[in-house]
């Protein structure tokens, strides 16, 4: 009976690895050579060939000479390159590797959908900020901003807001010349104020 249980318990594990190794096998490596980089217009090398080519033989290939400083950075590229590469010739960096598989299978890191999403959530979210923002224009806009005095209020005179003179009233007593007051209403293009101190 042990025999029995030890028997199907050990199917029972070893089955569902088998399936999933058999569902997802490991990739081949990649070879160096099989990455083809373009170089010029019209001209491709492979990267094994990038990782040794000579700077002059470089040069000759592009067509373009290089500065003594962009030589030595395309040295130490070159050796950052061979270092990735195994002596068999297959890829040892994972990210150059993940790279050229997905840019193979044309999965790239960018998604229409994702683009789309992101752009439409962008809107609603500027659509409700508007919303909720205090309205800048028209009678509501003005309840709350500063004026000055043109002349005394005692109740009625004229206010000077945002360069332009309105008839005001003032609701806080008689104001004087030149003294700020705060616009509480506006009713029939007349401005409804208290003195700027008054609580």
């Amino acid at each position: 009976m042990k025999k029995i249980f030890t028997i199907v318990l050990a199917f029972a594990i070893l089955v569902p690895i088998a399936a999933t190794s058999a569902l997802n096998p490991t990739p081949s490596p990649i070879r160096a050579t099989e990455i083809m980089v373009p170089i010029a217009k019209g001209k491709v090398i492979s990267l094994q060939d990038l990782a040794y080519i000579k700077a002059g033989d470089y040069e000759k290939v592009t067509g373009k000479k290089m500065s003594f400083l962009k030589k030595m950075q395309f040295k130490v590229a070159q050796r950052k390159l061979r270092n990735s590469i195994n002596e068999d010739g297959t890829l040892s960096n994972k990210k150059l590797e993940k790279a050229f598989r997905d840019e193979m299978s044309g999965t790239t890191g960018f998604h229409i959908g994702g683009f789309a999403l992101g752009f439409f959530l962008f809107v609603i979210g500027m659509g409700l900020k508007a919303q909720r923002s205090k309205p800048v224009t028209g009678i509501k806009a003005m309840v709350g901003e500063t004026a000055l005095t043109l002349d005394e209020l005692n109740p009625s005179g004229r206010v000077r807001m945002n360069g332009e003179i309105w008839n005001a009233v003032s609701i806080s007593g008689m104001v004087n010349t030149g003294e700020p007051v705060r616009v509480k209403e506006v009713k029939n293009l007349t401005l409804y104020v208290e003195h700027l101190n008054a609580l």
